[in-house]
């Protein structure tokens, strides 16, 4: 058995990773303070002249959600066009937004950030039902396999695990990973 079975997955229900992110309340009619992410891009020498043409950025969220008006609010005041956005079902999960101070916050970084420096890229959010570690999984093989949307780049960000993952698990990320993805034979 030990040949074939490599890992099994979804017996726990535990979250696997937890936003860090944190939030303040500010009113809705706040001006943007702080550093725009085309600023952060400089500062660590992003590409310039590149602007995402012809990639999809996948998003891999572990719930959450966004709301497209919010997301046009934030382009329009940091004047950058506002991105194509699809949103993906990994195991019956869905963008279901709730309020800025859930996991919400943490799905609007992600697509603020990557499109503030790509903004002709199109996005792919890949949302989980819930944030075990078979949901991580699941959601990580369905972006590599995506044929329809076809991600160039894979972002998973803002969470940390809350245990340590078994060893089954590791090798069994690590080899999705590893596999050799349909985009880099180009």
């Amino acid at each position: 058995m030990d040949k074939v079975v490599e890992g099994v997955f979804g017996l726990d229900n535990r979250p696997f990773a937890r936003s860090h992110t944190s939030r303040r309340h500010i009113g809705l009619d706040a001006q943007f303070a702080g550093y725009k992410p085309t600023q952060v891009a400089q500062f660590y020498n992003f590409p310039t002249g590149v602007d995402g043409t012809g990639q999809t950025i996948g998003i891999i969220e572990l719930g959450g959600g966004y709301r497209t008006a919010d997301l046009t609010a934030y382009f329009k005041q940091v004047g950058v066009p506002a991105p194509h956005v699809t949103a993906v079902s990994v195991d019956h999960g869905r963008n279901a937004p709730t309020t800025a101070q859930s996991a919400d916050g943490e799905v609007m970084l992600d697509i603020e950030v990557a499109a503030s420096v790509a903004p002709k890229a199109r996005f792919a959010v890949y949302f989980t039902a819930d944030s075990s570690d078979r949901d991580f999984l699941d959601a990580l093989t369905t972006a590599v396999h995506d044929k329809i949307n076809n991600p160039s780049v894979i972002s998973i960000s803002g969470a940390a695990r809350k245990r340590r993952p078994p060893t089954a698990f590791n090798n069994n990320s690590t080899r999705r990973f590893s596999r050799r993805p349909r985009w880099a034979s180009r």
